[in-house]
C-alpha cells in the first residue's frame, strides 16, 4: 500500500492519537492506523472511525450532553436520518432541524430517548439507573475527554 501523502511504499501498522470535537467537548483516543515511516501520514480504517465515533456518542449519551452539536452527532452515529428520528420522537422534521441548529431548546425527553438508542446500539443496557443519572443535571466534568485506546488491530 502506498502513502497518499508522499508515495512511499509499505505503510506499517501503528497507533496514532485521534481527536474529535463535538461542540466545546474534545475526545481523544489512541487508535490503530497504517502509518508511513517516511512522512508520518496515516490511514484509518472505516471500522476504526466507526468504533471511535461510537465511543464518543456513548460518552455523550452517558453524560447527558444536550447541546445541538451533541444531539446531531449522536443521531448521525446511529446513521439515523433526521426525518426518521422525528417520526420516532413524534415531532416534525423541522423541530429536529431547529434543535440541531440551536434555534429551539431540545426537549429533554428527546435527549434521553436518543441517549437510550445510542447506548443500546453499542451494547450497553441503558435502564433505570441511566435515566436516574440524567435527572441530576450536570455538565461534563472536562471539556477534553480521553477515551480508552481502541483494541482493534490494523488500520
Amino acid at each position: 500500500m502506498k502513502c497518499a501523502q508522499c508515495g512511499h511504499e509499505g505503510l506499517e501498522s501503528g497507533v496514532v492519537e485521534r481527536t474529535v470535537n463535538v461542540g466545546e467537548l474534545g475526545y481523544t483516543a489512541e487508535v490503530p492506523a497504517k502509518v508511513c515511516s517516511s512522512c508520518g501520514a496515516y490511514r484509518l480504517s472505516l471500522d476504526t472511525l466507526r468504533k471511535f465515533g461510537e465511543l464518543v456518542a456513548a460518552d455523550l449519551a452517558r453524560e447527558g450532553v444536550s447541546s445541538p452539536d451533541a444531539f446531531k452527532y449522536m443521531r448521525k452515529q446511529l446513521r439515523l436520518p433526521a426525518k426518521e428520528l422525528s417520526a420516532l420522537l413524534d415531532v416534525s422534521p423541522e423541530t429536529v432541524s431547529r434543535w440541531e441548529n440551536g434555534k429551539y431548546p431540545i426537549d429533554p425527553r428527546a435527549v434521553k430517548l436518543l441517549g437510550v438508542m445510542v447506548l443500546a446500539s453499542v451494547g450497553d443496557r441503558p435502564g433505570l439507573e441511566y435515566l436516574r443519572s440524567l435527572v441530576q443535571k450536570r455538565e461534563p466534568r472536562d471539556l477534553v475527554r480521553r477515551l480508552p485506546a481502541l483494541l482493534a488491530t490494523g488500520g
